[in-house]
């Protein structure tokens, strides 16, 4: 793959024909679909959303073992994960990676890669996203459709890609100018500081608000989404006698993922959108 993509000399020279690489990328794509290494498998799926529910029912479990051995005062180990901050850390990591694993589908339904039919792909991207994770699943295939195609880019009047455009950061110096408020250009001085506790105390409510706010085109089934989470959220968390703290440590959890997304998009350089094409690999 390397020999016949061009990638040696890239590396080696730093410059390549675009052309020429992504040419023998297609080739390569069309490669592994005859092979049908891209072909979806229901069997697959059953088994990464029978893992999605495995953890919810990890984090349920814990929950009730450790408030039915606060009611009995029993001297089990239960009783140890009653009386310890294991009460809410044990179920806060299995709700964690609950939202982990329902991202993770969601993102590959709303690409259309789940199953061989775009509107079953977009229900199952509802459910695990807007459901199941609290982040529209709508809202994250508009914006990311166009994340791929201008990763990183900005033109003379802003950013060009959406989900790159941080609310309370500036990630590259090119980006200052199109930061008008003095708060952020304040917050700027000590970013460095507040990046990770932001990411894993607020990062979580921040993207599920932001997901339903703002959204481009009013769907009810939308807010039939956002209902749906809420209710489940709250029958889940109902179970324990300290929820925010359970909730707390979920977010935590979740925030491991968006550290790693996050720190592998920042890195990447950002570029005018007239001299991007070169992202196109």
């Amino acid at each position: 793959v390397m020999t016949r993509s061009h990638a040696a000399d890239f590396f080696k020279r730093k410059r390549f024909k675009l052309e020429a690489f992504e040419k023998d990328a297609a080739d390569l794509r069309e490669d592994f679909m005859k092979a049908g290494y891209t072909k979806p498998t229901l069997f697959w799926l059953v088994q990464k959303t029978a893992l999605v529910l495995m953890f919810l029912f990890l984090s349920l479990l814990c929950m009730k073992l450790a408030s039915s051995s606060d009611e009995q005062q029993s001297s089990s180990l239960s009783s140890i994960i009653a009386t310890t901050p294991l009460s809410y850390i044990l179920p806060g990591i299995f709700l964690g990676l609950f939202w982990h694993q329902s991202g993770f589908l969601m993102h590959d339904a709303e690409h259309h890669n789940l199953i061989g039919n775009e509107l079953i792909n977009d229900i199952l991207g509802w459910l695990y996203g807007t459901v199941f994770l609290g982040v529209n699943g709508a809202w994250w295939r508009e914006e990311h459709r166009e994340h791929h195609a201008m990763l990183n880019a900005f033109d003379e009047n802003g950013f060009k890609d959406p989900q790159m455009k941080e609310d309370i950061w500036v990630q590259n110096a090119n980006l200052i100018p199109f930061y008008g408020q003095e708060m952020i250009h304040f917050l700027a001085n000590f970013q460095h500081i507040l990046f990770i506790p932001i990411i894993f105390f607020a990062g979580r409510i921040g993207i599920v608000v932001d997901s339903t706010l703002t959204e481009r085109k009013f769907r009810p089934w939308t807010i039939l989404g956002n209902v749906f989470h809420v209710l489940l959220h709250y029958a889940v968390l109902s179970q324990t006698n300290t929820p925010i703290r359970v909730y707390m440590a979920a977010a935590c959890q979740f925030a491991v993922l968006s550290l790693q997304l996050l720190g592998n998009h920042h890195i990447k350089p950002w570029n005018n959108i007239h001299s991007a094409s070169e992202g196109n690999f």
